[in-house]
């Protein structure tokens, strides 16, 4: 969206933000999911949890003690271990073909990681889940948004929505996959409805790390983007240099 011209323009002056939220920060506890794996409840007693090999416990803890049937498949579970086990109550269904293998409360980030399971390999957390994580949005969003590439379409659910993109946008793999701040900031540009609010989410993206040049190539690389003269504006000059008041 063009913007009109302004005697003064605009400049972003922040403080810069502390680090992406990692597992049991901002207020979540970390996962109980030590009696899953141990395989007691009523479901009985599974002897392949006690032969899950540490690295398969470590994967399991990195990922918020959430697994994909393909997973749990490959680490010598069957299917009807699968099905007994949650329908005892001491696993949890997240999703078609998505487990979390206890029966507590499951944090943030257990569900962003089951939606980014259940959106396959080049998922990427994005838009409000993304900004959550890189400390863009405040609070946390209550449906977990999730971004693939055009070719994939994962099944629909209540719970997670789905950006189907061409091109995905750069990612950031360790950890929770997520888009680079730079592309969170221009994702979440599509949320504000005046020029107050795009100015808004541009100074977080900042905040949060994404260098103003970054920001001004994100931009030129979409075909689409609202507020995309606000964009130019802020962060160019007209000899197409870029500038900051940061």
């Amino acid at each position: 969206m063009a913007c009109a011209s302004r005697t003064q323009p605009f400049t972003i002056t922040v403080r810069r933000a502390p680090t992406a939220l990692t597992a049991g920060s901002a207020g979540e506890s970390p996962q109980a999911w030590g009696a899953g794996l141990r395989g007691g409840g009523a479901g009985g007693h599974d002897a392949r949890m006690d032969r899950l090999t540490r690295e398969q416990r470590m994967e399991l803890a990195r990922q918020d003690g959430v697994a994909s049937v393909a997973q749990l498949i490959a680490w010598g579970f069957d299917h009807a271990t699968l099905g007994r086990r949650a329908r005892a109550g001491d696993w949890q269904r997240l999703h078609r073909g998505v487990y979390a293998l206890h029966s507590g409360p499951l944090t943030w980030h257990a569900r962003a990681r089951a939606a980014l399971l259940l959106g396959g390999p080049d998922a990427a957390l994005s838009h409000l889940s993304a900004g959550y994580l890189q400390r863009m949005v405040h609070a946390a969003p209550r449906r977990i948004e999730v971004s693939v590439p055009i070719s994939i379409s994962p099944a629909a659910t209540a719970r997670v929505v789905f950006h189907r993109r061409r091109p995905m946008p750069f990612v950031l793999r360790s950890g929770l996959a997520r888009t680079y701040p730079a592309e969170t900031a221009l994702d979440l540009l599509g949320l504000a409805s005046t020029t107050d609010a795009a100015v808004g989410w541009l100074t977080e993206g900042v905040r949060a790390g994404a260098a103003p040049h970054e920001i001004l190539e994100a931009a030129n690389g979409r075909a689409r983007l609202r507020h995309r003269g606000l964009v130019e504006e802020i962060f160019a000059t007209r000899d197409g240099t870029v500038e900051s008041a940061l």
